[in-house]
């Protein structure tokens, strides 16, 4: 155009030759240059951009092929959100996603309007870097507090497969009676983070187990159905009632003679309680 001599070419260098156009190209072509760097060269970590109008972080995260990403989520109407991060998975290990971040795509793949299920399928299949839109939580947490892992002798047989109500089965810890188990954490009472005995080398991520609390109150409601049913009978008798023995969930093992006996906790509103909202890897 600065060989042009027509008025029009004239016109259209003096506009481009502007302060104010060249700043505005310079700061397009800036910003461009960035989001292509980003696409080309994808590592592990963390940026922040906006994304229709919200401020987003964008996570990229390396999940090995067959091995659980370590984090289970929750539906909150539309929205996906995480709801714990286990010890030990790739998730923790980064320390790129926190409790109460909600997901609105995984590698180009909308989340939101998902439901648990679709999500853990959806990341089931995935391997390799992942990358996640996030909104971030809302709230900011203080750093948790260094939880002392105490060491339990498990009294009843645990399948995770059996439970409908485990937040996700392919992180459920099995056990059966008599197995020593050591809690590493116990932030959600319903379900703690758990190692079996002599597997902490073999096993990096940490197992779901149900809380003695929870446990206590499940069995509770297994008691009184049987109960319920029992009466029903034809010729019941109702002058007696036999008094079952309290059941004995898990005991401290601190040392050998040391034992902590529970007794049975009968839940206010059982039934609310068992249909509470589960959450899926």
């Amino acid at each position: 155009m600065q060989s042009c001599q027509s008025k029009e070419g004239l016109e259209l260098l003096s506009l481009l030759s502007d302060t104010h156009i060249q700043s505005l190209l310079l700061a397009h072509d800036s910003i461009a240059e960035g989001e292509m760097e980003l696409e080309s060269q994808p590592v592990e970590g963390k940026t922040f951009t906006q994304w229709g109008g919200e401020t987003v972080k964008i996570v990229r995260i390396e999940k090995a092929q067959d091995v659980p990403l370590g984090a289970t989520v929750r539906n909150e109407m539309d929205s996906v959100v995480i709801s714990r991060i286990v010890r030990g998975g790739a998730a923790e290990r980064s320390g790129l996603l926190s409790e109460g971040d909600e997901i609105l795509e995984i590698n180009g793949i909308e989340i939101r309007g998902k439901d648990v299920n679709q999500v853990f399928d959806i990341l089931a299949d995935m391997h390799g870097l992942l990358t996640f839109v996030l909104i971030p939580s809302a709230q900011t947490k203080p750093p948790p507090p260094k939880e002392t892992v105490i060491h339990v002798k498990a009294h009843f047989d645990y399948d995770p497969s059996d439970d409908p109500y485990v937040p996700c089965r392919e992180l459920g810890l099995s056990f059966q009676k008599g197995d020593i188990l050591h809690v590493i954490s116990q932030a959600d009472p319903n379900w703690w983070q758990a190692y079996r005995d002599g597997d902490e080398d073999n096993q990096p991520l940490a197992g779901l187990v149900p809380g003695k609390t929870f446990q206590q109150q499940r069995e509770a409601m297994k008691q009184t159905i049987e109960e319920d049913k029992e009466s029903e009978k034809p010729g019941k008798l109702w002058c007696a009632k036999k008094r079952k023995r309290k059941k004995l969930l898990y005991s401290h093992r601190n040392d050998v003679n040391s034992s902590l006996v529970t007794s049975h906790v009968v839940p206010t509103q059982p039934r609310l309680y068992l249909l509470r909202n589960r959450d899926q890897k």
